[in-house]
C-alpha cells in the first residue's frame, strides 16, 4: 500500500469517527423529541435517518467511504502525503492546523473548504451532517496527529505473539530490522529515526529470517514485518513452524 493510500485509510477513520459520533447524537435528539412530541408522524423524518437508522452498516460504511474519498483528493498534495519524517524536514507544515486557536471559520479551514467540490458540501448539506468547515476542523487535527506521530520506541514496543508464526507461548527476542551492524551503509536507504525499528520473533523465526537474507539485503529490502512476510521462504517456514504445537514445559 503506497503512503497516499495509507492517509487515506488513516483520514477515512477520522471521518467515520465524525459522522458516525454525529448521527449517533442525532438520534438520541430524534428518540427524546419522539417522546415529547407523540404526534411525530405529522413531522417529516430528518434526512440523517437515512444514514444512520434506515441503511444497513454497509450502507453508512460506503457512504463514509465516499465523504473520505472525495475530500482526500481534493486536499494539498502536502497534506496527503504527510509523514513524520515529511514533519522533520518542515516542522511549520502542520503548525496551522495543530493551532489551539484553530475554528471551523478560520482562514486556515477556509483555504481547505474552498478547494472542495460543490457537490460534496451539497451532500453534507442533504443528509444533514456538519458542514465541510465543521467537519474539517474535526478531521484535519486528528488527521495529522495519527500520520505524523513520531515512531515508538522501538524496543519498548514488547509483543504478545511472535509477529511472523504468532506462536504466543514461546520466548521472543526482538529482531533489529535494519541491523545495527549495517547502520553506517543503511542510511542511504532509511532515515536516522527508522535505524532502529525492531520487530519481536521467536528463536525459529528470528533465526529464519537471517539465514535467508544478508544483514546489508535485510536493511536494503526487508526492513519491514510485512516484507518479510512477502518472502516466499519466509511464508513456507512460518506456515511449518506455526504448525508446531509444542510448549516450553
Amino acid at each position: 500500500m503506497s503512503n497516499n493510500q495509507d492517509n487515506l485509510a488513516v483520514f477515512r477513520d477520522c471521518i467515520s469517527e465524525v459522522i458516525v459520533s454525529w448521527t449517533q447524537r442525532d438520534d438520541e435528539k430524534k428518540k427524546k423529541t419522539k417522546r415529547k412530541k407523540r404526534s411525530s408522524k405529522l413531522n417529516p423524518t430528518p434526512v440523517t435517518s437515512q444514514v444512520s437508522s434506515d441503511n444497513s452498516t454497509e450502507d453508512l460504511a460506503d457512504f463514509i467511504e465516499y465523504i473520505a474519498i472525495e475530500t482526500f483528493s481534493s486536499l494539498p498534495a502536502n497534506l496527503r502525503t504527510l509523514t513524520y519524517s515529511t514533519t522533520l524536514t518542515n516542522p511549520t507544515l502542520t503548525t496551522p492546523y495543530l493551532s489551539t486557536h484553530l475554528t471551523a471559520d478560520s482562514p486556515t479551514i477556509d483555504a481547505l473548504t474552498n478547494t472542495l467540490p460543490a457537490y460534496l458540501t451539497d451532500t453534507l448539506t442533504t443528509y444533514a451532517l456538519p458542514t465541510a468547515n465543521d467537519l474539517l476542523v474535526s478531521v484535519i487535527p486528528a488527521y495529522i496527529r495519527a500520520v505524523a506521530a513520531p515512531p515508538p520506541t522501538w524496543a519498548n514496543t514488547r509483543a504478545s505473539a511472535c509477529e511472523l508464526c504468532d506462536r504466543d507461548w514461546v520466548p521472543l527476542t526482538y529482531h533489529h530490522l535494519i541491523p545495527r551492524s549495517v547502520h553506517g551503509i543503511a542510511k542511504r536507504w532509511h532515515e536516522e529515526w527508522e535505524l532502529n525499528k525492531v520487530a519481536w520473533l521467536c528463536w525459529a523465526c528470528h533465526g529464519c529470517v537471517h539465514r535467508v537474507a544478508s544483514n546489508e539485503e535485510l536493511a536494503r529490502e526487508w526492513h519491514t514485518v510485512e516484507r518479510l512476510k512477502e518472502r516466499e521462504d519466509i511464508r513456507r517456514f512460518v506456515g511449518w513452524v506455526g504448525g508446531v504445537r509444542w510448549k516450553k514445559k
